[in-house]
């Protein structure tokens, strides 16, 4: 794309294209890049509304992102061709809620991990079930920052970076419900990534990009 500031960029599972949020000014837009033939197409219409964090279905259909509309944090999903009306699928109750992310779909595309800013309870990792009638609830909601959430390929284990020790470190655990934690990083480490196969957990510290095998045995990860 052209030069901008931009942040939220995620690559489509099967690599050829690139949605990211172009910011401009006090908001933006995500725009989508197709890679093979080289072309960028505005994806979302409206930079007050602040349109940011897009987020892949595993199957590459669907766009998942934030959006800041009359005062209220809300998540909206959108066919990726563009062709097609975006659904509301979450809405912030408003008031204490800052900002809202998605970060990753379940491998079903039946459920999409969140994360939420709270005035009290700061960054927090929820879930949303994308039933007929959309219910979300806290997953990880501790007084601390828990962010950069995603499910393994298996849709078996939740990783994610919480500042617990005081400093961001990257954590494993099972899901569903929440089951068994291991620490993965121990000099530091944010914004975790599973390999297509779920064999290794990606994640940056120190500036560096760091790649940990990972394997299971049952319901223990190794």
């Amino acid at each position: 794309g052209p030069p901008a500031w931009y942040r939220g960029v995620e690559l489509s599972p099967d690599g050829s294209r690139i949605a990211a949020h172009r910011h401009d000014g006090d908001g933006g837009d995500i725009w989508v890049m197709d890679q093979a033939r080289g072309t960028t197409a505005r994806f979302t219409f409206d930079a007050s509304q602040d349109n940011s964090s897009p987020a892949w279905s595993h199957d590459g259909s669907r766009i998942a992102y934030a959006s800041l509309r009359a005062g209220k944090w809300c998540l909206y999903v959108k066919p990726s061709n563009g062709a097609g009306n975006e659904e509301r699928v979450y809405e912030s109750g408003g008031g204490d809620v800052l900002a809202i992310q998605p970060l990753s779909w379940a491998p079903d595309s039946r459920s999409l991990l969140f994360a939420v800013f709270n005035r009290t309870t700061l960054w927090d990792v929820w879930l949303l079930s994308l039933s007929e009638t959309p219910e979300a609830s806290p997953l990880l909601q501790e007084s601390t920052v828990e962010r950069h959430g995603q499910i393994s390929p298996d849709g078996k284990w939740l990783a994610y970076m919480s500042r617990e020790t005081g400093t961001n470190e990257i954590y494993v655990r099972g899901l569903p419900p929440l089951a068994g934690k291991w620490a993965v990083s121990t000099g530091g480490g944010t914004v975790p990534r599973w390999r297509g196969d779920g064999r290794e957990l990606f994640y940056l510290a120190g500036g560096k990009l760091v790649a940990v095998d990972v394997s299971a045995d049952g319901t223990a990860l190794e």
